[in-house]
């Protein structure tokens, strides 16, 4: 096949030497209004200004999926009109036909698009130009060209829309061909785009003009990492100036009308009541509320990046194959559905629909819709016109408010979030950070160095070291099978980045089901710090590289942290790990109570460690809920277990029965409780440590599912809850041994929750005497 085969200067004067008759062979594919090509052809290739006006009598029918050879443009009075046509062999001027191969935009023949790279220095973006659907063109085809302009004028003299999509969508990895035109190179390529992106496209563009578009996907090379890390923070001012946001969350279900039609029925007040009332008319609405949770557990609501593309938005429409809605009420819909969730299930529960789906509406609150209709209202404040846009909050409560959001680069765990954080300004144009943070959109660097550089920069800017018992960092699906089997972590990260998968709430793919009790750290919201384990005693860890001998023999470079501490005693004894909320009858020997006794006989520490001595607004836990937790506990059956979740769902329970169990499910699910052995400290200096609030010189306490007898119970300094380290080894030293040890997790220690034993100790000598050094690795 001929390099001339697109070659529009040869077809341009070809067509203008027939004398007002098309060559033949030619055929007339579409023609449209106000898209002129022929004058950007003509400007481009230096051709002659002449005008033709074709005699469309005389062309034949076009023939689907064939790829047009020459454009035309003409005007008759104030309209102007485009005219593609088709070489009927596609290799001008032969006559034969074309077989499948040459007329597929997929051809093997054609070489894929190659990018031009943009010019950093004058803020360059791309543009997406999708060419009109056509009169008689096939439908699958999906042509589009790529357009540079400075940023300086995309929203004025280029008016563009924005798209906000999934990438990973449920089908897999299939990808499909569009053709990207190549004006400079006079030639059609294709390109390879995710499902998903494929339905986008054809959804929106218009059958008749041409639409212009910014998409991540086309409009940044994917495949050259310096341009991501300097385009990167040019998005915010990419979805600012866009006309508008379009939400694509994918082509079309069965239960999306009914989600749309949700939409509608729960924003008016009186129509609203009769859905969550107890009545067979509320039954009728049961399929739009189930409909409406479906609809947002669209892996839309899971991806990371959507966050600034829509908090960064001037007006957003949310589509769902050709249904749509405004933001605005769908954000409020999200907002009466979480709100009256709980009691449309109390109302419902004994419906067949229901039991079959007895997950659908529950906790909405932990889902990325909920999150992201706040963040939308609350990430940043537009002050109004010519005002600078103020953000909120800084990297590390933006990490943690957006654990139910993933990426396909889990390195943007927390490069999405940068063009939202208030401790981070781009600097334009190099969109490299600028150096008030070391943060930055590297992407030459791997996933472990990312993660560590952040936990880094989250412990030099608040002096804690929370981060290390936080669960945010990601690990690829495809990935967890590597996990360990009996600790937290993966064997990719060191055990103190904490990964999301062993959060509240598990993976965002799991969906919003309950997987572990909440955190004992301070949340991001910050609205109180309810442990303060280790007081004043603060110390900046030092982190460092250090080659070392892998499993498989060969050296691997471990990122390990240095960090003092002191370690109150060894776990004794662990009851069996609290599943679906069930407390079995081995944890109530560790909390000091015989099940076969009276509830009345409770010891404190045994409800107040249920719910880590706290309420749910992190205030000290009232002493009403020691009543409640006597009332619950004669629910205990003969085996001696406790099934909190079926009394929390249950209409028998009291209200304030009901709240406490509310609260200890929140706190013991997926966790153990265990007894601490002071006499069995590795430094064997427990004599300096106090006995527990009640007395007791054997400490009880509560961990991850991980914890297991012979773990250290310890406190670092700058951390607010104790830790859980398992001792690797024990290396001598001219003044203090060094302790290597793996992160197991945080805990809850009943009675060294506030700094009872810093206190106890500095009252019998001072830290010095007993602060040993750890090795985490």
């Amino acid at each position: 096949m001929s390099d001339d085969r697109y070659d529009f200067t040869n077809l341009y004067a070809a067509l203008h030497s027939s004398a007002g008759t098309p060559p033949p062979g030619l055929f007339r594919l579409y023609d449209y209004v106000d898209w002129n090509f022929l004058a950007e052809i003509q400007q481009r290739q230096q051709l002659p200004q002449r005008s033709w006006t074709p005699n469309t009598e005389e062309f034949l029918a076009w023939r689907p999926g064939s790829i047009p050879n020459v454009f035309e443009h003409t005007r008759s009075g104030s309209q102007s009109s485009d005219t593609f046509y088709y070489s009927e062999d596609n290799e001008w001027p032969r006559t034969r036909s074309p077989s499948p191969e040459q007329t597929r935009p997929s051809s093997p023949e054609r070489k894929p698009y190659g990018y031009t790279p943009l010019n950093q220095d004058q803020n360059s973006i791309r543009l997406v130009e999708i060419f009109p659907t056509g009169l008689g063109k096939s439908p699958d085809l999906v042509e589009c060209s790529l357009t540079t302009v400075s940023l300086k004028d995309i929203g004025t003299k280029t008016p563009y829309r924005a798209l906000s999509y999934a990438w990973d969508m449920d089908d897999g990895a299939v990808e499909y061909d569009i053709v990207i035109w190549d004006w400079e190179q006079k030639d059609m390529h294709p390109h390879r785009v995710r499902k998903n992106l494929y339905s986008a496209l054809k959804q929106l563009r218009d059958p008749r003009h041409r639409t212009f578009l910014w998409i991540d996907a086309l409009c940044i090379n994917q495949a050259d990492e310096d341009e991501k890390s300097t385009q990167i923070p040019l998005m915010p001012e990419i979805y600012r100036n866009a006309s508008t946001v379009v939400i694509w969350l994918g082509p079309a279900r069965d239960d999306d009308r009914r989600a749309f039609e949700f939409i509608v029925n729960v924003l008016d007040p009186a129509t609203l009541d009769k859905m969550i009332e107890r009545r067979p008319t509320a039954e009728t609405a049961l399929p739009l509320w189930f409909a409406f949770a479906k609809l947002l557990d669209r892996s839309w609501f899971r991806r990371r990046w959507v966050i600034q593309e829509v908090v960064h938005a001037k007006s957003c429409q949310i589509q769902c194959g050709t249904e749509k809605a405004d933001w605005v009420d769908f954000s409020d819909a999200v907002t009466l559905f979480a709100m009256n969730s709980e009691k449309v299930r109390r109302n419902i529960y004994a419906w067949k629909p229901f039991l079959e789906q007895p997950n659908a509406i529950a906790h909405p609150k932990s889902t990325g819709a909920w999150v992201l209709t706040r963040l939308a209202d609350e990430a940043i404040r537009k002050p109004g016109p010519g005002r600078a846009t103020i953000r909120r909050w800084d990297l590390n409560t933006l990490v943690m408010k957006c654990r139910p959001f993933t990426s396909s680069d889990i390195r943007d765990t927390t490069f999405a979030l940068l063009g939202l954080a208030s401790d981070f300004t781009p600097d334009v144009p190099s969109g490299k950070g600028s150096s008030e943070t070391i943060i930055a959109p590297r992407y030459d660097q791997d996933a472990c160095q990312v993660y560590v550089d952040f936990v880094k920069y989250c412990v030099e800017r608040t002096s804690s070291l929370d981060i290390i018992c936080q669960h945010w960092a990601q690990v690829p699906m495809d990935a967890l099978a590597d996990s360990p089997s009996d600790a937290p972590g993966h064997n990719w990260f060191p055990s103190w980045v904490g990964l999301d998968k062993d959060s509240a709430f598990g993976l965002a793919a799991w969906g919003a089901t309950r997987t572990n009790g909440d955190s004992f750290v301070r949340g991001p919201d910050g609205t109180c710090q309810p442990y303060s384990a280790s007081r004043e005693w603060s110390q900046e860890p030092e982190f460092i590289k250090e080659l070392r001998q892998g499993i498989s023999g060969s050296n691997v470079m471990c990122q390990i942290m240095y960090a003092q501490g002191i370690i109150l005693g060894r776990v004794n004894k662990c009851s069996d790990w609290v599943m679906e909320g069930t407390i079995s009858y081995t944890c109530w020997p560790i909390l000091g109570w015989d099940h076969r006794q009276s509830p009345r006989t409770i010891p404190d520490k045994l409800w107040r460690t249920l719910v880590a001595d706290r309420d749910v607004s992190g205030e000290n836990a009232p002493t009403w809920y020691r009543r409640a937790c006597m009332h619950a506990l004669g629910n205990v059956n003969r085996e001696g277990n406790l099934t909190v979740s079926k009394l929390v769902s249950s209409d028998s329970q009291p209200q304030l029965v009901a709240e406490y169990l509310r609260r200890v499910q929140s706190v013991v699910w997926g966790r153990r409780f265990f007894t601490v052995n002071r006499e069995l400290e590795p430094v064997r200096r427990h004599s300096l440590f106090p006995n527990d609030a009640d007395g007791d010189a054997e400490l009880v306490g509560m961990g991850s599912r991980y914890v297991r007898e012979g773990d250290w119970v310890c406190i670092l300094p700058g951390c607010s809850v104790p830790v859980i380290l398992r001792g690797r080894g024990i290396r001598a030293g001219p003044v203090n041994s060094t302790f290597d040890a793996t992160l197991i997790g945080e805990c809850f220690v009943y009675g060294m929750m506030d700094g009872e034993a810093i206190q106890g100790v500095q009252g019998r000598g001072g830290l010095d005497k007993i602060v040993c050094d750890f090795r985490l690795f």
